[in-house]
């Protein structure tokens, strides 16, 4: 993705963005009380452009303040050493973006909800690079499996539940209700019955797109957590927070972004295999 459209209002500022497949959606969200809202208003913007006006160096100390325009962006940054701002303006695109349908998304309830620190993340990434480009997830109360199966094997990695940041189950969110219609059973058979479905939750991933996610953890320390949340052939929620003590002087403000990454289906020979093991 080159170009994003960044959405401003008085609660902040937003900005969705998706793959040319559609199987990763996305949505940045910055709020701060620092900043100064004018108007509502959105403007599109190159990246990498973007990416060079902002370019600094680890060595150099210094704060920069954008300014969201109509027409144009613009970027003031002031070096706390030498007293000489570097002012820059980027013009913005005459561009349609598609709406992506981010409202649906965000609606869905998750059964199962579950926290891994990054360097658990990271390591349970770095041990999936051999058997397949997919990866399976799978979530019960007690424990998360994380399993592959390809041509030469199998591999899995189970976290139990004592080894997990957080683990939670909303057994509610698994219930669905069957109408039995037949008039010749009694009028309690007639009511919807609930029927509870297993205290799990399955589906499988490109593990490109996972990958993706890593990349978005450059800020977070190794003991800070990403939240994932799991429903079975639903897409997976992965929720990167950015704690306030890793922005200086915490002028950025909450900063958060929220993946949604669309599951993969798997064939019979696939899931048999993953069921064996």
């Amino acid at each position: 993705m080159d170009e994003c459209e960044f959405q401003i209002s008085h609660e902040g500022i937003e900005s969705t963005f998706f793959d040319s497949q559609r199987i990763l959606l996305g949505k940045v969200e910055f709020k701060a009380d620092t900043f100064r809202f004018f108007k509502d208003g959105k403007i599109s913007i190159n990246l990498n452009d973007l990416a060079k006006i902002l370019k600094a160096s680890k060595s150099e100390n210094a704060i920069t303040t954008i300014i969201f325009c109509e027409m144009e962006l613009r970027s003031i940054k002031h070096s706390t050493e030498i007293s000489i701002p570097i002012k820059d303006t980027l013009r913005g695109l005459d561009l349609e973006f598609e709406e992506i349908p981010m409202e649906n998304l965000l609606a869905l309830k998750y059964p199962f909800m579950f926290q891994l620190r990054k360097e658990q993340f990271l390591y349970i990434l770095k041990h999936t690079d051999i058997h397949s480009e997919v990866l399976s997830i799978k979530a019960t109360p007690e424990q998360l499996r994380f399993a592959q199966s390809g041509q030469i094997g199998n591999r899995v990695i189970p976290l139990n539940k004592k080894d997990i940041e957080q683990l939670s189950f909303d057994p509610d969110l698994l219930k669905t209700k069957n109408d039995n219609n037949n008039e010749n059973e009694d009028k309690e058979s007639n009511e919807d019955q609930e029927d509870i479905l297993p205290h799990e939750a399955f589906a499988t991933f490109s593990l490109f797109f996972i990958r993706l996610i890593s990349k978005m953890t450059t800020l977070l320390d190794s003991k800070d957590s990403l939240t994932f949340h799991l429903k079975t052939d639903h897409p997976l929620e992965v929720e990167v927070a950015f704690p306030l003590e890793h922005i200086q002087q915490g002028e950025i403000g909450q900063f958060s972004i929220r993946n949604f990454i669309a599951c993969r289906t798997l064939d019979e020979d696939e899931l048999e295999e993953l069921d064996e093991f």
